[in-house]
């Protein structure tokens, strides 16, 4: 059956009539026996189908192009009739496109030495995209000979699930996405060699356009990965590395091979948020000629992830060193090398004092193509206007964020007071940040606590920090605005929540004098800041400001019930940290607790 259809098709030369009278056959050939030609086992008949459809797209003459483009439209009918998905043909049809490249010359020289896009790229474009519009199918099927139905599956085929044309257009859109990335590649085969960059963009587009195919993602994606290397850009080569890894990983899982999961899969996506999005079963499944699942093994997953370690060692990222190792082991422990674990958990000995030795270094950053004419640093976090700027100047604005955690009230006015330094916060990754900017409506930079406002921003960024990548982009802003009034009803509770934390934290009883030192002085530095303050400063100037009784600043009765109730809790909590100063202080100390007490009584 195989070569009685597809011998025919080898035959491009064949005239019209020749085609007239093939495409009602092979519509009834495919409508009688569909389920037997596209079972798995005639994945290379199917591919041979493919491909002489796709070179029959580019044909000049129109009326062999267009059966061309019904017959396209019927083999996507048919895999989806039988089994309700079009992924295992996407996959077959990015493969034919990708072998039918070499053989369609896809640019054309001007006479002016320049390439251009040449009319085959155009006309496969073209029946591409009529491949997907329904508004054209029925004056197609009518001059091809073949009956309106043609393109119809009957209610018995039908399950829940139906082939729609948004589905037939998805397909197309990933086909010409494919024909652009390759198309462009040629344009810019002249220039590669110099320009690198243009090199690497246009490899990552060809990775990106590839993906349905394992084999392909993981070929361009090596390429980019040897792009990057000649920049000695080495964390970006280490991102790709990561991506490709990424590939078995997600196919071995969705294959159940059983040595890594799901959570596996996550983790190495924490690394890298580059790491491509799930692959399908029919994806990871295939097996067409030499492009197939049978290449996606362990043994290849690991041979990329040791790659990765060295380069992350390379570029100094200890710390995802250490997280490839972790997803190596798993690897050696299934299959009892023990030489290999005793290897593997001496280098991890060796990352682990790496890293300590890195965190207790300090941090350097300098790059000597920056300098006051091309870059301007903005220090601040206020808002800026764009048609203010410079259109030939780059601008890095500095903004110190806090990570929002998932249960946290960003409508509360309090200030944040945890540390990132805290054990479970550098234990998580985050994807949303927060910071607080003080303006005034006036126009002025600073003013009084009466004039003082207060934006709470919200960005959240396309992966989690930390990564493997220093920037991320973000891709949602929000903000939220305090009133002076709630501005420093916030500063009262801060201070407030500040202070009871100190005193709540557990203290062993049996602690000795030393041990205590660190609870005195920090309880100190708080108490410093909060009730031996000076002159106009602190609460003090909050309570001058507002509740002085003065028009300008006279509060509703809502926010004088606030914010007298903030300040009955502030000075409670005062009232006790007081009393539990006194009990650590020494003799010393007696001078600096007079102050407090008569700070707190005036």
């Amino acid at each position: 059956m195989e070569n009685l259809i597809a011998l025919p098709l080898y035959l491009h030369s064949q005239p019209l009539a020749f085609w007239k009278t093939l495409f009602p056959v092979f519509n009834s050939v495919f409508e009688l026996h569909g389920e037997t030609l596209m079972a798995r086992e005639n994945d290379r008949f199917l591919k041979q189908i493919a491909f002489h459809l796709l070179r029959l797209a580019v044909f000049r003459n129109e009326d062999i192009r267009r059966r061309a483009v019904i017959g396209l439209r019927i083999l996507i009918l048919t895999i989806f009739s039988y089994f309700r998905q079009t992924a295992r043909l996407r996959v077959v049809l990015t493969i034919t496109l990708s072998e039918l490249m070499s053989e369609v010359q896809v640019t054309h020289m001007k006479s002016d030495g320049t390439l251009e896009e040449s009319g085959e790229a155009r006309r496969l474009r073209k029946s591409l995209e009529e491949m997907a519009d329904e508004s054209k199918s029925l004056n197609i099927l009518r001059e091809c000979g073949l009956p309106e139905k043609a393109l119809i599956i009957s209610r018995e085929q039908l399950s829940e699930n139906c082939c729609s044309w948004s589905q037939v257009k998805d397909l197309s859109d990933s086909l010409i996405s494919a024909l652009d990335a390759s198309l462009e590649h040629a344009l810019l085969a002249s220039v590669m060699t110099l320009n690198r960059y243009a090199a690497a963009e246009s490899f990552y587009k060809l990775a990106m356009a590839f993906a349905p195919v394992p084999d392909l993602h993981i070929m361009w994606l090596l390429h980019l990965c040897d792009a990057h290397q000649e920049m000695q850009s080495v964390r970006c080569c280490c991102c790709w590395c990561s991506d490709a890894g990424s590939i078995f990983f997600q196919a071995l899982v969705t294959r159940n091979d059983g040595v890594w999961s799901s959570d596996h899969v996550c983790a190495l996506r924490k690394i890298c948020p580059m790491v491509s999005g799930e692959i399908t079963c029919e994806a990871s499944a295939a097996e067409v000629e030499e492009y197939g699942a049978s290449k996606l093994t362990v043994d290849s997953a690991v041979k990329y992830l040791q790659l990765a370690n060295k380069l992350f060692s390379q570029a100094e990222l200890h710390h995802f060193c250490a997280s490839i190792l972790e997803l190596v082991i798993p690897v050696y422990k299934s299959r009892r090398a023990y030489g290999q674990l005793a290897k593997s958990h001496t280098m991890l000995t060796n990352i682990y004092e790496s890293i300590l030795e890195q965190e207790s270094s300090p941090i350097l950053f300098a790059d000597a193509t920056m300098d006051g004419t091309t870059l301007h640093v903005i220090p601040d976090s206020r808002q800026v206007k764009a048609d203010e700027l410079q259109p030939e100047a780059c601008y890095l604005q500095i903004t110190a964020v806090d990570p929002v955690m998932e249960d946290e009230d960003l409508g509360s006015r309090r200030e944040r007071i945890f540390s990132l330094s805290t054990g479970s916060v550098r234990a998580r990754v985050f994807d949303r940040f927060m910071f607080d900017t003080p303006f005034t409506k006036n126009g002025k930079t600073q003013g009084g606590l009466e004039d003082q406002w207060k934006r709470r921003t919200v960005v959240q960024t396309e992966g989690s920090f930390p990564a493997l990548v220093n920037r991320l982009q973000v891709i949602k802003s929000e903000s939220l605005e305090f009133s002076p009034v709630e501005n420093s009803i916030g500063m009262i509770e801060t201070r407030t929540a500040a202070i009871r934390n100190e005193l709540e934290e557990p203290r062993s009883s049996s602690s000795s004098e030393g041990d205590q030192l660190p609870r005195l002085h920090s309880l100190q530095r708080i108490l410093q800041g909060s009730v031996a303050v000076q002159l106009n400063s602190g609460v003090l100037s909050v309570c001058t400001t507002f509740l002085s009784g003065e028009p300008a600043t006279r509060l509703r009765s809502q926010e004088l019930q606030q914010q007298i109730v903030a300040l009955l809790e502030f000075m409670a909590v005062c009232k006790c940290a007081i009393r539990v100063h006194f009990r650590l202080i020494g003799e010393e100390d007696q001078e600096f607790h007079t102050q407090l007490v008569n700070g707190f009584s005036h």
